[in-house]
């Protein structure tokens, strides 16, 4: 049963002071189980689960193990489905500089652009590369106007971006989506 020593000694390692039981060196499968279950639905910090209102609803330390995971996978799929391809386009193959001003540019392919949630913040895929955004910004109609066939310009694409963000960063926000191949000439 070497494997379920390893199992401990992982579950061992992982687990927060407060949960630290004494585990023998071949534990039974109950005290495997309790302890995996412990991991994965209590929170990754004990102060957070202390004070409740002191911790945003989305911060890493009020989320669990289990929920971390499945923040983690979603976010792979995410890569995948606005890639458009099986893997990500070559860093040589994007465009080095912004387009040329009133250039007419057109989405990629419909659904480039998805919006996420992860356990370090808000952040854009775009063509399975992760683009950090600030917290608290509304992005669906960004995620619908990829679905449009209609030419636009880049101060255009900047207009469409939320409100909650200044000119400049809008028009920084936009020049990096064209950068990572979200738009393209038209």
């Amino acid at each position: 049963m070497k494997t379920r020593s390893l199992i401990a000694e992982a579950l061992w390692r992982s687990a927060p002071e407060d949960l630290h039981p004494t585990l023998a060196p071949y534990p039974t499968a109950h005290q495997l189980t309790t302890l995996t279950h412990a991991l994965l639905t209590t929170p990754a910090s004990a102060a957070a689960e202390a004070a409740d209102a002191a911790a945003p609803v989305g911060s890493a330390d009020a989320l669990t193990l289990a929920d971390r995971v499945a923040a983690e996978i979603a976010l792979g799929q995410l890569r995948l489905r606005t890639s458009g391809h099986l893997s990500r386009p070559h860093p040589a193959a994007l465009p080095a500089d912004g387009p040329a001003h009133g250039l007419l540019l057109r989405w990629a392919h419909p659904g480039v652009v998805a919006a996420a949630r992860t356990a370090s913040g808000a952040v854009l895929v775009v063509r399975g590369r992760h683009l950090p955004v600030s917290d608290g910004l509304d992005f669906s109609a960004l995620e619908q106007a990829t679905r449009s066939t209609q030419p636009f310009t880049l101060a255009g694409l900047a207009e469409r971006l939320p409100d909650g963000l200044d000119a400049d960063r809008r028009s920084a926000l936009a020049r990096r989506l064209y950068l990572l191949g979200a738009v393209t000439a038209a």
